[in-house]
């Protein structure tokens, strides 16, 4: 696969028209339907189909497209980012994390605070595995991860074959959080029985800790099992809330107390312990090994532990 393709790909997509594509691309219309012919061979899958409107993507297309496009746009700002680094000795904070909203409120804290200096910025959210990729690419020299103690020694394998450091920052009991629309939102309790919400439908995203085959979340895929409704999956935590927010399913998290102290992550939705769950979340941050994090990611870091930390 090669860097144009993903160019040639997005192209076609945005103008529905192999023709209108070559023509905005300069290439000969033939050539790209090859490229595209060829990069479909490699996958092994199709990424079009003509409808009467045109060129459409095909169900495996749009899930290319949507982690391609990222990609590509990253690509694009690059050449920017080197010659600010060059020229004008800009310095650079790059951070991935999991969606953790008090996380984000403490980037926004520190983009305030050196919004006035000549500081580039670059905050990704995704999945555990996701940041660990992007602080293995050096896309970003920090990240936040969250696992459960059910799969942390996995994560520890992968992070050591990746020559990654892992620092834990805190352990969190799991939660279950429901919308207004899920009765339990109203209900006097201090903590919730899996089985006693097990009616209501279970939300997870993609790449969530959810979200797993491996034989070592053999017990989350029990817990899982436990949802006697559908089972919804959705691209991305913010997905999830979106989703929670409009219907009476619910979905299992952390939520630091000492974080949300003073203001509750998301409105309209509430967090209950779950009783007796068999297994704890656990925060951490990684960074590769042997390289010292600059002045603005340790001090990123001392305010997530003065913010989760009693």
């Amino acid at each position: 696969m090669e860097f144009k393709q993903i160019q040639q790909v997005i192209e076609i997509a945005k103008t529905a028209s192999i023709s209108k594509a070559a023509k905005n691309l300069y290439i000969s219309q033939p050539n790209l339907s090859l490229s595209i012919k060829n990069l479909e061979m490699e996958l092994g899958a199709t990424l079009f189909f003509r409808t009467t409107k045109g060129i459409e993507l095909t169900e495996f297309g749009q899930q290319f497209l949507t982690y391609s496009k990222p990609v590509y746009n990253q690509f694009l700002q690059l050449e920017d980012i080197c010659k600010n680094v060059v020229n004008e000795e800009r310095r650079i904070f790059s951070l991935s994390t999991v969606t953790l909203k008090f996380v984000y409120n403490i980037f926004i804290d520190i983009y305030i605070k050196y919004e006035k200096e000549n500081i580039y910025f670059s905050h990704n959210e995704g999945s555990t595995m996701e940041v660990i990729e992007d602080v293995f690419n050096q896309k970003s020299e920090i990240g936040i991860v969250i696992n459960t103690s059910l799969n942390l020694k996995s994560m520890k394998r992968i992070l050591k074959v990746k020559q990654l450091e892992y620092n834990a920052l805190s352990v969190e009991p799991p939660y279950v959080i429901v919308s207004k629309l899920n009765p339990f939102f109203y209900k006097d309790l201090h903590s919730i029985l899996l089985k006693e919400i097990s009616s209501y439908p279970f939300i997870a995203s993609y790449g969530d800790i959810f979200y797993s085959s491996s034989n070592e979340m053999s017990k989350i895929r029990d817990i899982t099992q436990l949802a006697c409704s559908s089972k919804i999956y959705v691209s991305n935590r913010a997905s999830l809330y979106d989703f929670l927010y409009k219907t009476n399913a619910f979905s299992i998290c952390s939520n630091n107390e000492l974080a949300y102290k003073d203001k509750e992550a998301y409105e309209k939705i509430r967090a209950i312990p779950i009783k007796s769950p068999g297994f704890n979340f656990e925060i951490g941050w990684i960074k590769r090994k042997n390289y010292n994090v600059s002045p603005i990611a340790q001090e990123f870091i001392n305010k997530v532990i003065n913010t989760i930390s009693k």
